[in-house]
């Protein structure tokens, strides 16, 4: 009864509590913690995992088309830009 009037402990001063012999509670670490989370992230849902991947892959494909849109429009651009460029050396030609 007397330790638990102690005024250190009644403020919950850590270390009265050490010097009474109290056991520290224990928590998991930071780490521990997310190292958790994570893997039940991982072993989640399957249903929500293939819907996951299914998404994840709609989107690649997506994105794939636009960048081979992208790369055809910049070689028609090049190729434009290099006719013209010919086209203006040869006027620039007849006209010395």
């Amino acid at each position: 009864m007397a330790d638990d009037l102690c005024p250190a402990r009644v403020a919950g001063h850590e270390y009265a509590d050490r010097a009474l012999g109290v056991p520290r509670a224990r928590r998991p670490s930071r780490k521990t913690t997310e190292a958790q989370r994570t893997a039940a992230e991982a072993a989640g849902d399957p249903q929500q995992r293939a819907a996951g991947l299914a998404a994840f892959r709609q989107i690649r494909e997506t994105l794939e088309r636009r960048v081979d849109r992208s790369e055809r429009r910049t070689e028609g651009l090049t190729s434009l830009v290099r006719a013209y460029a010919g086209h203006v050396a040869e006027l620039t030609g007849l006209m010395r």
